[in-house]
């Protein structure tokens, strides 16, 4: 009798590997996996394997000869998930909106090798259900809305007496607060702070400008903390919340390290940046300059890249400030002109009157949007600028989904080792 052997229950950002037993020789199977989103929608992903000659296939050795992937691809049930075929929105994104409720994935076996929709008609031979975690009984998570008036963000604590160092977690220009690589940070054990920017509590409807008062008062929350060691914050930003990241360094001493994840070192999408009376406007947003290819939008004309001489006006001297930074940066993205950026970055720590400590990792075929390790790829999404056309964020999907478990480690490494890694 077939069987399928994976953890019941392990971490949403490690990797797990999984095994069919019991096949007959050579036999032709079809895996699934199936999710149902915390909004309600169907998730899938599906691959052709061919059994050894003692009935096995092991996720881990064997590589799939077609359906979502192909090749070996420990992890490619999980990161290749999409919607089925002919949906309502065929963009639609698999995220995780409640971090206290587990992924549960449903993996099922058929004999032969089945087309996508051939699988919905068939009847499976077996399948088990597994649990992805990302906030277990290990962290304490606490709404900030319970503990402050003017905060809005969501705090992840490992469990413990004691002092640990913090991160305060960025998302992009995207209203909400997004706690899912926040809550995998903490299991790495960081306190960590989910912070929303706007379209939260206590906080603004839209996002007019970056409000880096806001984030420095985020950053002596955190320092202020019993559990946390002061003058040992990390910041982590993605895209614009990267930028954010850079900025509020320049004017905290408390922030150790900054991670900027396809963040321009200067201010873009049209939003300045604030401190107490000083303000750096934005690059020109132009969106004349959006090209439409097969109905899909691609941005990446949109921003010119600003000159050296004239970066004073678009970021704060953030290349002066003591921290520690990690780049990283995406080949392939189509909103921004990264190879461009990379090089601004580097000529912009010549500037600094201190010894700058700073990094850039580049990410072959991967695109804008990178996300923690083993979540499908955002490659075409729909995007607020255009609702009605999805947007080409660029990247490779087999290549981005190896970027994206890459640039996890790369971080967590740097985290805990960038004293001694620059």
């Amino acid at each position: 009798m077939a069987t399928i052997i994976a953890p019941v229950t392990s971490f949403a950002g490690e990797s797990i590997r999984i095994q069919i037993h019991g096949l007959p020789p050579s036999q032709s199977i079809t895996i699934q996996s199936l999710e149902i989103s915390d909004r309600g929608y169907l998730f899938h992903a599906y691959a052709h394997y061919v059994a050894s000659k003692y009935g096995d296939i092991d996720l881990e050795k064997d590589p799939a000869v077609g359906g979502s992937y192909n090749g070996i691809q420990k992890m490619g049930l999980f990161w290749a998930m999409k919607r089925p075929v002919n949906p309502k929105k065929s963009y639609a994104v698999l995220s995780k909106t409640d971090v206290t409720i587990p992924a549960k994935i449903v993996l099922k076996l058929f004999e032969n090798h089945l087309s996508e929709q051939d699988i919905f008609d068939s009847e499976c031979i077996t399948e088990t259900t597994i649990c992805r975690v990302y906030c277990d009984s290990s962290v304490e998570r606490i709404p900030l809305r319970h503990v402050s008036s003017t905060i809005s963000g969501t705090l992840f604590i490992p469990r413990g007496g004691e002092v640990l160092p913090a991160v305060l977690d960025i998302e992009g220009a995207m209203p909400g607060i997004y706690e899912h690589r926040a809550s995998l940070l903490a299991n790495h054990g960081f306190v960590v702070l989910a912070l929303g920017l706007y379209g939260c509590p206590n906080r603004p409807e839209t996002l007019d400008y970056g409000d880096i008062d806001y984030l420095e008062e985020a950053v002596d929350f955190l320092s202020s903390h019993t559990r946390v060691r002061q003058y040992d914050i990390s910041v982590v930003g993605s895209s614009y919340g990267g930028t954010l990241g850079l900025a509020v360094a320049k004017f905290s001493p408390k922030i150790s390290t900054v991670v900027n994840i396809n963040g321009p070192v200067f201010s873009s999408l049209g939003i300045p940046i604030r401190y107490k009376s000083k303000s750096w406007v934005s690059v020109t947003m132009n969106k004349k300059r959006i090209k439409l290819l097969e109905g899909i939008q691609n941005h990446i004309d949109v921003h010119e890249t600003p000159h050296l001489s004239d970066l004073k006006v678009h970021v704060p001297e953030f290349y002066d400030s003591k921290a520690s930074f990690l780049f990283c940066y995406s080949e392939n993205d189509k909103l921004y002109r990264n190879m461009e950026i990379i090089e601004l970055t580097k000529q912009v720590f010549k500037l600094s009157s201190r010894q700058p400590r700073f990094n850039i990792i580049q990410y072959k075929n991967s695109g804008h949007v990178i996300r923690p390790p083993y979540t499908p790829p955002i490659i075409i999404a729909y995007y607020p600028i255009s609702p009605e056309h999805p947007t080409d964020f660029g990247g490779i999907l087999e290549e981005h989904a190896a970027t994206q478990e890459k640039c996890w480690k790369d971080v967590i490494s740097f985290l805990k080792n960038h004293r001694n890694e620059i």
